[in-house]
């Protein structure tokens, strides 16, 4: 039976001298070069050359019609299934088996992709940037790769040190402790699922993490009262925590809004300042990070999905075709409806989990009696 993994194997030293690749933020540009060396070394299982590629939940796929042979790029995994390779999805390697890949210079950049899974973020960056008050140079360094050997059980796993692609603690930062490299793994669902019961952001828990490898910490270890109120109230039950973003508080935030932890970890409280263009407010941002649960950060997943050649619910049915209703055209409204403006008749203050705050969105549009808004 013919196989890629072996000829591929083979050959790879050739292909590293024949075609280093640039990485990119998107993993777009590794899966066409690994599909256009698939096409000129296998053409008896890959053609004809240069079909269509098509994005389908997390991977890159190009359908070879002569062999039917499927051909996918999840992140930095390569995958095949059909014709002569059998009907089970295998896994064959990794991106870097085949290809040279050049680390991305992230510094500074602002992203664009807002496509919802992580694999497609796979790649592994680097920035040089700059601690202002300090004239001190660090190196960011960020790994994103695919683990798992099952399709719809994999992870995306982020390895950084915590250097953002940015400078940080100018002139108008007090960190109480110097910046530190921070190294730190964290895994992400590639396919997250709905918990059966909300789980309330806290202190023991990472709240996000954004593709420049920098955590978010949304919350402060700051009560009323509590110490100093500027650290030590873990206790999750006190009703009156510090806002971080209040220049009330005097927390020493940089530009970015963010600053460090006791062991010099450089973390944000809020928009980073960074990562996407900040003039335009109308339009909408690129995914920036993951949140703690696992979704992106400007994405939730949508309640139909459309992926080879079949539509499926939330909660993966398949549709069937066997029923006069099912032959039913049905058309969708591609334009969401944007929130106009939020009033609340709940007074300014700080809440903890399990407080009821009243809010009320007036929408651009009419939208189905209670309809979830997520916030």
């Amino acid at each position: 039976m013919a196989d890629f993994k072996r000829p591929m194997r083979a050959l790879s030293g050739l292909l590293l001298i024949a075609l280093p690749l640039a990485g990119t933020a998107d993993t777009f540009n590794n899966a066409i070069a690994l599909f256009e060396f698939a096409e000129a070394q296998f053409p008896e299982l890959a053609s004809p050359p240069n079909p269509e590629t098509q994005e389908i939940q997390g991977f890159y796929v190009r359908y070879y019609e002569n062999s039917k042979i499927y051909l996918g790029v999840q992140g930095d995994n390569i995958w095949a299934v059909g014709g002569s390779l059998g009907e089970q999805v295998k896994l064959y390697g990794k991106l870097r088996d085949y290809l040279e890949l050049q680390n991305t210079d992230l510094s500074d950049a602002l992203l664009s992709n807002r496509r919802p899974y992580c694999t497609f973020y796979a790649d592994n960056t680097f920035s040089s940037v700059r601690d202002v008050q300090r004239n001190l140079l660090f190196t960011g360094d960020v790994s994103i790769t695919v683990e798992g050997d099952a399709v719809e059980e994999g992870e995306c796993v982020i390895t950084a040190n915590g250097i953002p692609n940015h400078d940080f603690n100018d002139a108008d930062a007090r960190f109480a402790t110097d910046v530190s490299e921070v190294s730190y793994v964290l895994r992400i669902p590639v396919n997250p699922t709905f918990a059966d019961e909300p789980t309330a952001i806290s202190l023991n828990t990472d709240n996000g993490i954004l593709l420049n490898g920098v955590k978010i910490d949304l919350l402060a270890a700051a009560c009323y009262n509590v110490g100093d109120e500027r650290i030590g109230c873990n206790n999750m039950d006190q009703p009156w925590r510090l806002d971080p973003m209040s220049p009330l508080n005097r927390f020493g935030t940089d530009s970015h809004n963010a600053h460090t932890q006791p062991n010099g970890a450089y973390h944000y409280h809020g928009n980073p300042k960074a990562l996407f263009q900040q003039e335009n407010t109308s339009q909408e941002s690129p995914v920036v990070g993951f949140a703690a649960d696992g979704l992106g950060d400007t994405n939730t997943p949508d309640d139909v999905d459309i992926s080879a050649g079949f539509i499926r619910d939330a909660a993966g049915n398949a549709a069937s075709t066997d029923a006069a209703a099912d032959t039913t055209p049905y058309y969708a409204d591609g334009t969401k409806p944007t929130v106009a403006s939020f009033s609340s008749t709940t007074a300014d203050g700080s809440y903890k989990a399990g407080d009821t705050i009243n809010i009320t969105a007036n929408m651009s549009e009419a939208v189905l009696d209670g309809a979830a808004l997520d916030v």
